[in-house]
């Protein structure tokens, strides 16, 4: 999450916040050469190693909108995405699997779509767990939409949902489309550090997928 990281940063009186992430192992650092800052929507610098195949983002790769918490301050950006683009967006919500089916639960990603409603997208939710074992047929579901929105949670989980349906497999054939937009915020866009190393101190690295 960028913004504990920001405050640990200018606890330890440390202006550059990937200087900290390297130090403290938590491993976020998704910009090539540039400073980490919140709430980014960019076409170039990212990229993704190891686990994403250490392909870059540059000109013409698929869009980037990653917040720390919730859609951040550059919800303009997503507005504009709505108008311009095909609006309709799946809302991935598997990081909050580790958690028993509640009101509580409910009522949370309900409102992180009602964010997304409101910025003029249509919003299908979708679980993961619905292609596990089946990354033909997510692939075959998923090219239908050309946003995706990962809401926070516990990274772990989200990330062997990823595994388990090929999401990140699916992610990885779309870097180089233009027209995809791939957005999340706290554990939405842990996902895509390159290690998950670090993480443990603020989420429980569980699978509750067992």
């Amino acid at each position: 999450d960028f913004s504990f990281v920001e405050r640990r940063a200018k606890k330890e009186g440390s202006n550059a916040v990937g200087e900290f992430l390297e130090y403290s192992y938590i491993k976020l650092s998704l910009l090539d050469k540039k400073t980490i800052k919140r709430d980014m929507f960019t076409k170039c610098s990212y990229k993704f190693e190891k686990s994403f195949g250490g392909q870059q983002l540059v000109e013409g790769k698929m869009k980037l909108y990653l917040s720390s918490y919730k859609l951040g301050e550059k919800k303009d950006i997503l507005e504009k995405w709505a108008k311009e683009k095909d609006n309709k967006i799946v809302l991935i919500t598997n990081s909050r699997d580790i958690y028993e089916e509640s009101e509580r639960k409910a009522q949370g990603i309900a409102r992180d779509a009602k964010a997304l409603e409101e910025l003029g997208f249509d919003v299908i939710q979708i679980s993961l767990k619905e292609y596990f074992g089946k990354p033909e047929l997510l692939r075959k579901e998923f090219l239908k939409y050309h946003a995706f929105f990962a809401i926070g949670g516990n990274t772990f989980a989200l990330r062997k949902a990823m595994q388990l349906s090929g999401f990140d497999k699916f992610l990885k054939d779309i870097l180089n489309n233009s027209d995809y937009l791939y957005g999340g915020y706290s554990a939405g866009i842990c996902v895509l550090a390159p290690s998950l190393h670090g993480l443990e101190l603020v989420d429980e690295p569980v699978n509750p997928y067992n």
